[in-house]
């Protein structure tokens, strides 16, 4: 749709590979069984296992219901991407284009969903870090050595990314870091 108008670019990112060799946490592909209560996720690319987006889920509805939502909006895009090919109106396209961006991407490039429940990191840093253990200290991790690693935090926007002192994410950063030099990154 509207290819005209569109081109591709590339851009780097993670793995996940990399995801579970830095995070140490249970990675699961999700294959219909249930969500945790707490834990973060991505949408990995199906052609390379690229990081495409990155999130979590905690309070009181937690990953089961953030989780079980994406998956419900991602039915619906894919019922209207099929109703727009099918009719190819302005009302069938404007429907497609009205998704939120991760639901929207995830549709059209047949993202892959892994998920690992957010418990404390098993890894120990030399000096004073406090390393991840709640959803959005996880989140904010993957964001940062994304950012550390890649250059950029996702092409699709989230709540945790921001990186100003006295946030988590700067607090995180540094954890980030350390984590890296402490596996022997290359830089």
């Amino acid at each position: 749709m509207f290819d005209q108008f569109k081109t591709s670019v590339s851009r780097p990112t993670i793995d996940l590979e990399t995801v579970v060799r830095l995070t140490g946490l249970r990675w699961q592909e999700h294959t219909g069984a249930a969500f945790p209560d707490q834990g973060v996720y991505g949408w990995f690319h199906p052609d390379n296992d690229g990081l495409v987006y990155a999130g979590k889920g905690d309070g009181i509805e937690g990953l089961r219901a953030r989780l079980s939502h994406h998956i419900r909006w991602r039915g619906y895009q894919q019922n209207r991407l099929e109703r727009h090919t099918a009719l190819s109106t302005e009302d069938t396209a404007w429907a497609v284009t009205s998704e939120v961006p991760i639901v929207r991407q995830g549709t059209e490039e047949r993202l892959v969903l892994w998920f690992a429940v957010a418990e404390k990191a098993t890894w120990i840093l030399e000096g004073d870090y406090v390393t991840p253990e709640t959803a959005v200290e996880w989140e904010t991790f993957l964001m940062e050595t994304t950012s550390l690693l890649a250059g950029s935090r996702s092409p699709v926007g989230g709540g945790a990314w921001e990186n100003k002192r006295n946030t988590l994410a700067h607090r995180i950063q540094a954890v980030a870091w350390r984590r890296l030099m402490e596996l022997g990154v290359d830089f």
